[in-house]
């Protein structure tokens, strides 16, 4: 019961950019569970609805907003290493 309150309260509270980000790491544990490269996986994912309708995604709408993401986890892999 105490994990079902939390899981509510924060996806109720979370914010836009939060919700983004969950919806960028959604994209990427599926891309990499498929062992499809980037390039192949992102132009599946921006011209097949059905794959968009199964992953429910309702924050990040456009490609630009997904390589925004991937070009600071790059950035941020760079400056860890």
């Amino acid at each position: 019961m105490k994990e079902k309150i939390f899981q509510r309260f924060y996806r109720e509270k979370r914010g836009s950019e939060e919700k983004r980000f969950a919806e960028y790491l959604l994209v990427e544990l599926v891309r990499t569970l498929l062992c499809m490269p980037p390039v192949t996986f992102y132009y599946y994912l921006r011209h097949d609805a059905d794959l968009r309708e199964i992953l429910k995604l309702e924050e990040l709408k456009t490609i630009g907003n997904y390589e925004d993401f991937d070009r600071k986890r790059k950035y941020l892999k760079m400056h860890l290493d």
